[in-house]
């Protein structure tokens, strides 16, 4: 049988071919760019991601508690009962004050929240993770928001920098701690070069060509 394997990540690319002696082509992985609502005006910050403990949502509650109420962080996303009861302290731990839900899995509905947000948050630290082209990152890109980032994430050791495709300051921004998250928060942060910067990323993802694979 004759097959084709393709790979979306670099770091999975090596790993087969070393695990395994298997060869791959790469291809980044497709991304759809759909229409988006643009609102001029943009104070919010976000997070859309899961609410668990590799994504570290504990500092974004925590970061909330030094923000006034009109700048505190909206948290969106399906949460781990588990982590939520003990990390955030369950309905004692103030986590549900700063909780919006889930949201309906179409463009239109993520792109109605994202309208809204000036920094979409995402605080994963990942061991051999893939650089950062999850599909979080690129639909903040894609709606012009300003992503903020784990440092330990920008600086991981497990992963290739020439895997990373953000940097601090030139795409993204990153904190460490809720302290600097709430501070980079309050401090109205230009954010024009940041996203125009991130924007050059999406390219290669819409122009991938997928449907040659389909239609050769």
């Amino acid at each position: 049988m004759n097959y084709k394997l393709i790979t979306m990540r670099k770091t999975v690319q090596n790993f087969i071919k070393a695990k395994y002696e298997l060869n791959s082509n790469f291809m980044h992985h497709p991304f759809y760019p759909y229409p988006v609502i643009v609102k001029k005006s943009r104070s919010r910050a976000v997070s859309i991601s899961r609410i668990s403990f590799e994504k570290n949502t504990d500092m974004l509650v925590k970061a909330n508690k030094m923000l006034n109420d009109d700048l505190s962080i909206r948290i969106y996303g399906c949460p781990s009962r588990i982590y939520v009861h003990k990390i955030l302290g369950g309905s004692k731990g103030g986590f549900n004050k700063y909780y919006f839900g889930m949201f309906e899995k179409s463009f239109s509905a993520l792109s109605d929240i994202l309208s809204q947000a000036k920094f979409v948050i995402d605080l994963s630290v990942l061991k051999h993770d893939g650089g950062g082209t999850q599909y979080t990152f690129l639909e903040a890109i894609h709606n012009k928001c300003a992503l903020i980032l784990h440092r330990k994430w920008l600086e991981n050791e497990h992963l290739k920098p020439s895997y990373c495709d953000f940097r601090e300051g030139y795409n993204c921004f990153a904190v460490e701690n809720a302290k600097e998250l709430a501070e980079l928060i309050k401090s109205d942060q230009d954010t024009t070069t940041i996203i125009k910067n991130a924007s050059k990323l999406l390219n290669r993802h819409i122009e991938a060509p997928w449907s040659n694979l389909l239609h050769p």
